[in-house]
């Protein structure tokens, strides 16, 4: 089981996910991309399905959902990553405009994998996320 702390704080990673999915559906309803609906709906459902997979696992109470909700939250965030950089390279935003995202996405990769790692381990406990 899961520790009954979850249910009281929110995990860094869970603050941090829901910060870049609200970041970028703000981002993807400026003018340039808002033309193509296609890829604004990619970048609204790819930043809200990490947040959601990755509440869906610690709510979970079970170390096997939580196990797959992280990999699931990580696909999602390798695909943002992929719409945001192709974003750059079809020319709806500049490089400059999707960098802080691109890094977020990497740090919210970067922390999912840590956690993947500890989860292995004897004795894992999600407050042991930081």
């Amino acid at each position: 089981m899961l520790s009954s702390s979850m249910t009281r704080r929110r995990p860094p990673l869970l603050k941090l996910a829901a910060e870049l999915s609200e970041a970028v559906f703000f981002y993807s309803r400026r003018e340039h991309i808002e033309r193509d609906r296609g890829m604004r709906d990619k970048l609204g459902m790819c930043s809200s399905a990490i947040e959601e997979e990755l509440d869906e696992g610690y709510r979970s109470g079970d170390r096997r959902r939580f196990r797959d909700a992280l990999h699931r939250a990580k696909m999602w965030t390798m695909e943002l990553e992929f719409h945001l950089r192709f974003c750059v390279t079809m020319g709806y935003a500049p490089r400059s405009e999707v960098a802080e995202y691109i890094r977020d996405c990497d740090e919210v990769t970067r922390r999912i994998e840590r956690l993947q790692k500890r989860l292995g381990g004897p004795g894992w406990s999600p407050d042991d996320e930081d």
